[in-house]
């Protein structure tokens, strides 16, 4: 089966922590039994147009379950794009640098660039788990959507520094843009 299919038939957290490579008891720990407050590690790092970006790093454990959740949803998306034109977004993509970015805006009089300020934020822990349950794409079981859910977002949010925040958000803004059901 696919990586897509494999989600989808998950029911549960035992499956789930198959599908990422740990055990159910070692994923239940990081994810029931560390602290809330201790998964992270908050920083800030300066910006190039001043001011500052506050940065969640996860815990070395939660940062191995998030890079595993991260490489499986690359596949999933790999698996849903396949046949379909270029990407709609360009970041957080394999094989994509900001030169690629670069090359269609090349000797065009105007480029507008723009930085969201805290857009991973803006991706609430019920948009993840609705996203996942619900889209039409994914249809994931609700227990294995809450799962989801719970490694990606701190608290309420996805926050910036998780492995899994690039992918959740870029599924969650664009596929509903270009994926049709065949």
């Amino acid at each position: 089966m696919s990586a897509l299919q494999n989600l989808q038939a998950a029911t549960s957290l035992e499956d789930v922590a198959s599908l990422l490579g740990f055990s159910p008891k070692g994923l239940a720990f990081i994810l029931y039994k560390i602290p809330v407050e201790q998964r992270y590690t908050t920083f800030a790092i300066k910006k190039k147009s001043g001011g500052e970006r506050e940065i969640k790093a996860p815990i070395e454990q939660l940062k191995e379950v998030q890079k595993r959740l991260s490489a499986l949803l690359y596949e999933c998306r790999a698996e849903i794009a396949k046949g379909r034109s270029g990407p709609l977004s360009h970041g957080f993509r394999r094989g994509l640098s900001i030169v690629t970015n670069a090359q269609p805006h090349k000797r065009r009089r105007y480029v507008l660039n723009l930085d969201l300020e805290n857009f991973f934020p803006t991706f609430n822990f019920g948009r993840v788990w609705g996203f996942f349950q619900k889209d039409t794409a994914f249809k994931l079981h609700p227990k294995v959507a809450t799962v989801i859910a719970q490694i990606a977002c701190d608290g309420d949010a996805l926050p910036q520094g998780s492995p899994c925040s690039p992918i959740i958000s870029d599924l969650i803004g664009l596929l509903p843009v270009w994926w049709t059901p065949r």
